[in-house]
């Protein structure tokens, strides 16, 4: 055998410990993140069936949008909510994405602290275009989904809700842009991009020429005083139509079929709803002494109801590494939604971030369905052992590192039947304080710190009967006083 032959021989064999070397590596990171080895090896020859993959970037443009866009004619005149079906949403969600990072990389020119009225003094009663988050943004998760890095000495501490109002400002080459964090508000003058002035006013021309959209009136237009929010938005006119009537869908809602089983003892059956949602990760499956599906591998603990509630849990290994960013354990939740399309299980619903906290040791991070524009309110009482009561849909706690525990109320809703309802604001509130009333509580009503701080048309969802429940349409008064965060009045036919 001469020497080349052997040299061959010696690269090949080579070769051969370097892959299985990269393999016994990912066996064990198989082991500690996922499951069994077969997980690691079929992403490390195919990186995840396409079907499977997740995409970071697409996944921070489902929340780097705002939840509504407004658009105000000012004081008395019409206001349109602009909605992702509407040929302008993209345009105004374009130009209001440009302003923002604009007015980050500067420093505001004027500041306050902001009052119950001054959204209204200041945008809402003049010519604005709005752009709302269902909660105050941090403003380090706003830099991260921008990808900015020099905030120019910014002061803010997130964006709840923005504003820009083309007139403010006489110069055409200048935009005037307002933006608060809940607690200040601040004023931007910005050079004009994206969408100019001019193109702005085509935008309200081609809304005011559509007769079937819907028109909202504004508190501050009709009421005074501080205990509601001057800036609350409530459908109040129609356009053309008349008596004070809408018709909203009734909704179908009920667990998704891909997780519940044809014969929960059935192996296969079992396997089938884990393809579902864990995609080409393997786990242990049983059933749990509830009821409940469970899946299991060395870290990770799964849990699935029939009425469509998923627990999850990280079991710690006790080498943990810390809180980390919070735009790291942002996207580790951004993950978890979305691997394996899992999102795709819930229809005809957006996924809206609603709350943002955090303690020493992780973040947590609330989410809530929105269907047609129209929010899901949550009241739903847990199957599980630990019976709960859960107000959100979905709340994910992550460090930087993972998803530490999740509880996700994944429901498929159809529209049902189209049902005319009445809308009365004066009726609906005098409903809200007749509340207060029977529970012996108008004293609360009284306090100068009590407030409204919203006032919606949802859907409110309870535990089903038969895991199908009908959703009707229900008006939402939000307030700041505990044991009344969400008070919930039926809407008439």
């Amino acid at each position: 055998m001469d020497d080349s032959m052997i040299e061959r021989i010696k690269s090949i064999f080579l070769i051969i410990l370097i892959i299985i070397s990269i393999i016994q590596v990912g066996i064990l990171w198989g082991y500690q993140s996922h499951g069994l080895p077969t997980g690691f090896l079929s992403s490390f020859f195919s990186r995840i069936s396409p079907n499977y993959a997740f995409d970071l970037n697409k996944a921070k443009e489902e929340f780097r949008n705002p939840y509504k866009v407004v658009v105000s004619l000012g004081r008395d005149g019409k206001r349109w909510v602009v909605t992702k079906n509407n040929e302008n949403y993209s345009k105004l969600c374009s130009n209001f994405s440009y302003y923002l990072q604009e007015a980050l990389k500067t420093k505001p020119e004027e500041s306050k602290s902001l009052s119950t009225q001054d959204w209204y003094n200041f945008v809402l009663s003049k010519k604005s275009f709005i752009f709302e988050f269902k909660v105050n943004i941090d403003i380090r998760l706003i830099n991260w989904m921008y990808g900015i890095h020099d905030t120019g000495g910014n002061e803010l501490t997130g964006v709840y809700k923005a504003a820009l109002l083309p007139d403010e400002n006489i110069n055409e080459n200048n935009m005037v842009m307002y933006i608060t964090d809940g607690l200040k508000l601040y004023k931007y003058v910005l050079k004009v991009g994206g969408i100019d002035k001019k193109g702005l006013a085509a935008i309200i021309d081609n809304l005011s020429e559509n007769i079937r959209l819907k028109t909202y009136s504004v508190i501050g237009d009709y009421f005074s005083g501080t205990s509601t929010r001057q800036d609350i938005l409530y459908l109040h006119k129609f356009g053309m139509i008349k008596d004070n009537t809408y018709n909203f869908y009734n909704l179908m809602c009920k667990a998704p079929s891909e997780l519940i089983p044809k014969d929960p003892g059935n192996i296969s059956d079992r396997n089938q709803v884990a393809e579902n949602f864990l995609g080409n990760e393997n786990f242990e499956s049983d059933i749990g002494d509830d009821g409940s599906l469970v899946f299991v591998n060395l870290n990770n603990v799964y849990r699935i109801y029939d009425d469509g509630l998923l627990q999850y849990r990280y079991k710690p290994d006790g080498n943990e590494p810390g809180k980390g960013s919070i735009q790291d354990a942002f996207a580790k939740t951004l993950e978890f939604l979305f691997k394996y399309n899992r999102q795709n299980l819930i229809s005809n619903v957006d996924i809206i971030l609603t709350n943002i906290s955090e303690d020493k040791n992780s973040y947590k991070f609330s989410f809530d369905y929105f269907i047609d524009e129209i929010p899901v309110i949550v009241n739903y009482s847990s199957k599980g052992t630990s019976k709960n009561v859960y107000k959100n849909a979905i709340t994910v706690e992550a460090s930087g590192s993972r998803v530490i525990s999740a509880d996700w109320i994944i429901k498929d809703f159809e529209f049902h039947e189209l049902v005319k309802y009445r809308i009365e604001f004066t009726e609906a509130h005098d409903a809200m304080v007749n509340v207060f009333r029977k529970a012996d509580r108008m004293d609360v009503l009284k306090k100068e710190s009590f407030l409204v701080n919203d006032i919606n048309i949802g859907y409110l969802m309870e535990n089903e009967i038969n895991n199908e429940e009908i959703l009707k349409p229900v008006w939402v008064f939000e307030t700041n006083e505990s044991g009344f965060e969400n008070i919930i009045i039926s809407l008439q036919k």
